[in-house]
Parts: structure tokens; C-alpha cells; sequence
């Protein structure tokens, strides 16, 4: 008898469990790890909703504590949102793409079939909108999460590959690692009605918790009545033959609902044929000691603050000194209410009016320190978050011409080359699974339309052997940029037109040009010697 189980964000179909239930020493292990990982995860959860309160500008109970009186116009600078915002284009304008290079001969065909294939996977996964939101992630709180699992409710049943993004909030790994593959148990938590639990496990007497859990958002405490929190428990073990193996357990509440430790199919060999937690994390700044890292926010968020406290200082004495004030004397003999009011023409008064009647109040304008102050806040904000102008291509100092612009940018972007490597190198883990899990799942063969450079369309069908197919071979994984900037492609092309008026192009320079190019450290190389060489047979059949 099969049945479908759902697994954290993806689905499998597996025959009905045959051995006996895991026993309650064993459950009671896996709640006990889970409650040591949260307690110890407290602060970076805390971490997490403050930094998406400071995104949001809703900062200033962070700035001011219980004092509740003081600042009563809050000021939101939108620098750190800027800054956040600008770094994420620059990583779209980069979004990578993969090449699978082969180490041996005899595996090119299956590394230019990956190479072909991976891109239409990842495309029909909808991973450039988890690259997004990884990004957008990973900039706020310093941490992204991808899941890599196999879904086979894609399809129409025949399943495929499916990338998501996990909640760093409702993820925990062991404390004080900095690889999550080193830890003992992952756990990720999910909310589920109770009569659709009920549903998927009939046999596990499910009841409501009532709101005896909670389940830690962005939002607070969110209360559970009618719902119940599902703990997705990752297990490293060792298997018979020795081989490391992932198993998956799901719990509610103080009951394994599911185990593939107890499933005839997956006993043995665990979730998936690698052996890895299904997870990548991209960091932008590592914290030693931790698998997360610290974002912009963390970065930023004391100087945005100062900011905020100088803006609110400038603004309320410009509100103070635009608006006339006077002091009068209580015996002056003037009606306040007839002064105040702009439509009468003539004010009487009881008797002689002079200076010290009336005088008019006017507050002091700030000294120009405080608005330095502000101004040197706010460069020194823009300098640790790397936003500085001229990285968006500011003209104001005088450079207008596109190639100084791209210098200047290519100076300046050395925070941004540097979180997109490091990107790329998840990216890398993100492709060796999906790898696996072609060669594992794709046991059926499937078509892909392929589109040429040259705009030819043709078919690759592409079909695993169970696990013996891709992973047999060793690849690496090379990655590139798949769209560039404005001025990157710009330079590209210069470069190619410099080329071309210094006759690369020409029939007695093609070797020369060849050996230069080879020498150079830029992009679409093998591309410009295939065109030059193509330019030389041509010039040659020409000849003949």
C-alpha cells in the first residue's frame, strides 16, 4: 500500500510503513535536541525580527528603550533601505549561471547535457525568484536559505526538482558549528491545520494544540488554535554498510507521525542518495563560531540611528523657528486672540503698547555642527555599507564619460564583487544537489527544448540511471554571470571593437591574437578565439 508524505516544501510517495514505530526514547531525544537548538538560537531570532523592524523603519523603540516621552516625531531614514537596495540590484544584474566542466574525457557528453539541462531545471523551478528573495534575505538578516528537495507533485506526478526558501526563523541547527552539514540534527518547523493533519496522518490522534506552541514570526507570537506546528527533524546516521545517510522524521507535538528510519524503502538509504541535508546557507558576513552572518542592517543600523536622532533635532527646531511666537504680558491690555488672527486689520488695546508688551519669541537655529554631524553620519554610513555615489554611477564630480564612470565603479565595488563570489560558492553547493537529484529521480526519460546561440532549437533528452549516471562522474562546477550591467557590457564591447581596429580579425594576426587573448583574464574568451579562428578559415577558403 503506498501513500503520499508531504517533506518540508516538497512530496514523495512511499509504501506503508512495515516496522515498528520509533520509540519514545527516541522521540523524546529529537524534542530535547530541538528545544537545546531554539533556546540556544534565541538571540539570533530576536536578531532577525528587530533587523526586518529596522528595514521596515519602524526602529525607534529600538533607539529609545521605555522612554516613551521623548521624540514624539520619529524621523525614519531610508539609507540602510537604499543601501540594501542597491546591493540586491547589483546581485540581479549578476544572477549566475552554471557550466559543468567534466575531469574526465570520457564525462563531456554528460557534463554539456548538465550544461544544457541545469539552466531549463533551475528555470522551471522559479530559482530566479529565490535568488531574489535570498538576496533581499540575506542583505536584512545575513543569512539565506535554500532548500533543495524533490517534489513529485510537480509534473503531473512524475516530480522534479524544487528550490525554496527557508524561513531562518523556523530553522535550527546545532550551536556553535559553522557547517550545518557537521550537525548532529536540522529541524524546520512548519504550521499545518489540524484537520488537514488529521488527514495526512490518520493514525497519529492528533489534537489541537491550542496555543499551548507558538511559532515565532515576524508578527510576534502567533497563537496555534486550530493548528498544529509540524517539526521537520534532519537525522545524520550511520547506515549498515557504514555509508552516511540522511533520515527525516516528522513530529507533533510528543508523536513521530512519519520516520523513514521505519520505511522499507528508505531505511537504508535515507531521504536522498547524497547523504547531505538538503540545505545551503549563504552568508554574507560570517560570524565565527555560527552557520549565520551578520547583514547591512547589522552593520549599519548604530549609524542610521544617530542619524535619525540628528535629523529629529534639525527638524524640530526648523518646526520651532518657522512658526512666529510671542510673549505678552498678562496686563499688556491685548486680546492674544485678535493677535493671532491675520484677518483683522486693527487691534485695540486698553492702553499703551510698547516692547514690553509684546515681544516676539524666536528660537535659535541649530549651531552648523550638528548639521556636519548629520552630513559625516551619514558619508560614514554609505562608506561601511559600501553605498557610496559614485557606485551608482553619480556624475557630481564632474566624470561624465561611460568608461571613467565604469572605472570608478569597478573601484568601488569591491564589497559587491565580493558578496557575489561568495554567492556563487552557494550557488555551487546549490547545483551538486540538483545534480544529485537528476541522477537519483530522473529515471524517466524527459525532452528539453534547447535554443541555440545562434537561435536553433533542438531536443535533448536526458535520462538517469537510478544514481549510477551523473553522480558516477566527477564534475566541477564553473559559475558566470548570466546578464551584466550596462557598463560591463559596455567595456566588453569596446574591448572587442579594440580588437577588431588592431586586426585581430585579419588573416596574418590570428595567431598572434589568439596567444593575446589567451593571456587576458575576461569574459566570452573562448567565443573570441572561435571568431577569430572562424574569421581565419574564412579568409582562407576566400583565397582558394
Amino acid at each position: 500500500m503506498e501513500k503520499t508524505v508531504n517533506f518540508a516544501g516538497h512530496q514523495i510517495t512511499v509504501k506503508k510503513q512495515s516496522a515498528p514505530p520509533l520509540s519514545k526514547e527516541e522521540v523524546r531525544q529529537m524534542l530535547n535536541a530541538f528545544e537545546s537548538y531554539r533556546r540556544a538560537k534565541e538571540k539570533t531570532d530576536r536578531t532577525v525580527i528587530e533587523n526586518e523592524n529596522w528595514f521596515k523603519g519602524d526602529h525607534w523603540k529600538y533607539i529609545i528603550g521605555e522612554d516613551k516621552s521623548s521624540f514624539a516625531h520619529r524621523p525614519a531614514g531610508s539609507y540602510l533601505l537604499n543601501g540594501i537596495w542597491h546591493r540586491h540590484a547589483e546581485a540581479m544584474d549578476n544572477y549566475p549561471q552554471p557550466l559543468i566542466l567534466e575531469r574526465e574525457e570520457g564525462d563531456r557528453q554528460k557534463a554539456q547535457e548538465l550544461s544544457k539541462v541545469l539552466p531549463l531545471v533551475l528555470e522551471k523551478s522559479g530559482f530566479q525568484s529565490v535568488y531574489s528573495d535570498i538576496w533581499w534575505y540575506k542583505l536584512k538578516q545575513g543569512s539565506g536559505i535554500y532548500g533543495v528537495f524533490w517534489d513529485n507533485s510537480l509534473e503531473n506526478g512524475l516530480g522534479d526538482v524544487s528550490i525554496k526558501k527557508i524561513d531562518l526563523l523556523r530553522f535550527y541547527s546545532q550551536p556553535y558549528i559553522e557547517d550545518i552539514q557537521d550537525s548532529k540534527y536540522i529541524f524546520v518547523i512548519s504550521l499545518c491545520d489540524l484537520e488537514e493533519a488529521r488527514r495526512r496522518y490518520p493514525d497519529a490522534d492528533l489534537k489541537d494544540s491550542g496555543g499551548e506552541m507558538s511559532l515565532k514570526s515576524y508578527f510576534g507570537t502567533q497563537d496555534l488554535k486550530g493548528r498544529v506546528c509540524i517539526i521537520d527533524c534532519y537525522e545524520k546516521v550511520q547506515n549498515q554498510n557504514g555509508r552516511t545517510v540522511v533520515h527525516l522524521t516528522k513530529l507533533i507535538g510528543d508523536k513521530a507521525v512519519y520516520s523513514t528510519k521505519t520505511d522499507e524503502n528508505l531505511c537504508d538509504r535515507g531521504i536522498y542518495d547524497h547523504g547531505m541535508y538538503p540545505f545551503v546557507i549563504d552568508r554574507f558576513i560570517p560570524v565565527e563560531g555560527s552557520p549565520f552572518g551578520m547583514g547591512m542592517i547589522d552593520v549599519g543600523k548604530n549609524a542610521q540611528a544617530q542619524i535619525d536622532k540628528l535629523e529629529y533635532l534639525i527638524e524640530r527646531n526648523a518646526l520651532i523657528s518657522s512658526r512666529p511666537r510671542f510673549l505678552i504680558k498678562r496686563d499688556g491690555g491685548i486680546d492674544p486672540e485678535k493677535l493671532s488672527d491675520l484677518s483683522v486689520d486693527f487691534i485695540e488695546c486698553d492702553r499703551n503698547v510698547d516692547d514690553s508688551s509684546v515681544r516676539p519669541l524666536q528660537a535659535a537655529p541649530l549651531p552648523s555642527t550638528v548639521l556636519t554631524c548629520r552630513e559625516n553620519k551619514i558619508s560614514e554610513l554609505k562608506e561601511i555599507i559600501g553605498n557610496r555615489d559614485f557606485s551608482q554611477g553619480d556624475t557630481a564630480r564632474g566624470v561624465t564619460a561611460y568608461a571613467a564612470i565604469s572605472a570608478l565603479q569597478q573601484a568601488g565595488s569591491k564589497l559587491t564583487r565580493d558578496a557575489i563570489t561568495t554567492s556563487y560558492r552557494a550557488f555551487s553547493d546549490v547545483i551538486y544537489m540538483v545534480i544529485e537529484l537528476i541522477s537519483q529521480f530522473y529515471t524517466e526519460k524527459r525532452s528539453f527544448r534547447i535554443i541555440g546561440d545562434n537561435g536553433k532549437v533542438s531536443y535533448l533528452a536526458v535520462k538517469s540511471n537510478g544514481g549510477e549516471d551523473f553522480s558516477a562522474a566527477v564534475f566541477d562546477i564553473e559559475v558566470s554571470a548570466q546578464k551584466k550591467n550596462m557598463f560591463d557590457a559596455l567595456s566588453h564591447n569596446e574591448f572587442v571593437l579594440e580588437l577588431f581596429k588592431n586586426g585581430a580579425f585579419n588573416k596574418e594576426n590570428s595567431s598572434a591574437a589568439i596567444a593575446a587573448v589567451n593571456a587576458m583574464v575576461i569574459d566570452n574568451k573562448q567565443s573570441i578565439i572561435s571568431s577569430i579562428k572562424e574569421a581565419e578559415r574564412e579568409n582562407d577558403n576566400a583565397g582558394k
